[in-house]
């Protein structure tokens, strides 16, 4: 039986408090290029976490590290109580990827990657537990993505060279799995596609075919540097952007053989790129560096990509993540949710002429 359903209630999983720090929207704290971002609240958060992810009905964060889990309710911002999940067992290294799935059936489920094991916890009578531990990578995993047409379907990627596909109702081994010669540092499914997928090795992107078995249907030569980034367009089945060490984040379309349709340069490398919900922005994060703190993380219009839109500018340190969080169906009331190296979580909330970018 594939793990997980239910909705959110309350959780008897040590429940502690933590400090809330609360900004309402006070324009003078940004430069001009931030006006239009509102940063509604602010979450320190005392243990270290390496993953940030979010659930698919915008209610719940999750803070993955080396010894917990912490499941914050951003509803219920700002009482500040947060689900700690003590892991059982208590990996050497931090925790590699982390995500929801992104079903509503199965929305109390999340899967974490640390070293070589993927582990898999759901919410059982108000309890948060460990359903599966997935082995077969004899690397450290770099990544995994839920299919986001099929609840029990997960990719998993590793130095290995492998790239494995599972089915959590027959957990006990991959169902299907992909080799390259080099290994895989990204691992995402088509948005608009329940069959493909695409991979990352070091500047080059694999495009896979579950239907095809191991056999690449398509290989880009994306960057003369280490991709870093890589997210499929939620609205064009061939568009997908990647963001690479180079300082460049490019646009494909994966039918116009191998050409880049559009592409921006920074003076820093980039670390993540991922499409925003609205319009037609693009959102990329420089990879942290020595010194640097603020103008991080950016907002592009790829109808014009020579200088960003704006920048969101609060964090005290690096920021390591950011994810666009699920709204009520029709709502106009965007959100992003960011997390830093000074341990906050930041919730900025998009005014709506920033929104029509493009």
């Amino acid at each position: 039986m594939c793990v997980g359903q239910g909705d959110y209630k309350s959780f008897k999983t040590n429940v502690w408090k933590v400090n809330w720090q609360i900004s309402l929207g006070n324009k003078s704290d940004y430069d001009s290029s931030t006006i239009g971002v509102d940063n509604i609240n602010c979450l320190l958060i005392y243990e270290w976490a390496s993953a940030l992810a979010l659930d698919c009905t915008g209610q719940l964060a999750l803070l993955a590290g080396r010894l917990n889990f912490d499941v914050i309710k951003l509803d219920h911002l700002p009482n500040g109580k947060v689900v700690c999940i003590p892991r059982k067992s208590k990996m050497k290294l931090d925790v590699s990827a982390a995500e929801w799935n992104p079903h509503r059936s199965h929305s109390l489920v999340f899967a974490v990657a640390s070293n070589q094991v993927v582990e898999i916890y759901n919410s059982v009578s108000d309890e948060w537990t460990l359903d599966l531990t997935l082995k077969a990578h004899t690397r450290v995993i770099s990544d995994l993505n839920w299919s986001g047409f099929d609840p029990c379907l997960l990719a998993t990627c590793s130095v290995d060279t492998y790239t494995y596909l599972w089915d959590t109702r027959e957990p006990k081994k991959p169902c299907m799995e992909f080799s390259a010669i080099a290994g895989a540092g990204q691992v995402k499914w088509n948005k608009k596609n329940a069959d493909t997928l695409a991979t990352v090795h070091e500047g080059g992107i694999r495009l896979w075919d579950k239907r095809k078995g191991n056999q690449t249907v398509q290989c880009i030569s994306a960057h003369p540097s280490k991709i870093h980034g890589l997210d499929w367009s939620p609205t064009e089945e061939n568009h997908l952007a990647t963001a690479a060490q180079d300082g460049t984040a490019k646009i494909w379309d994966i039918t116009d053989h191998g050409k880049s349709k559009d592409e921006l340069r920074t003076d820093s490398a980039l670390w993540r790129i991922r499409y925003a919900p609205f319009g037609d922005g693009i959102l990329t994060l420089m990879l942290p560096q020595i010194r640097q703190v603020d103008k991080m993380l950016f907002l592009w219009s790829q109808s014009n990509l020579s200088s960003p839109v704006f920048s969101f500018t609060g964090h005290e340190d690096n920021i390591l993540d950011f994810h666009w969080r699920k709204m009520k169906e029709g709502s106009t009331d965007y959100q992003l949710v960011t997390w830093s190296r000074d341990r906050k979580l930041l919730i900025w909330r998009i005014e709506p002429h920033i929104q029509r970018v493009g």
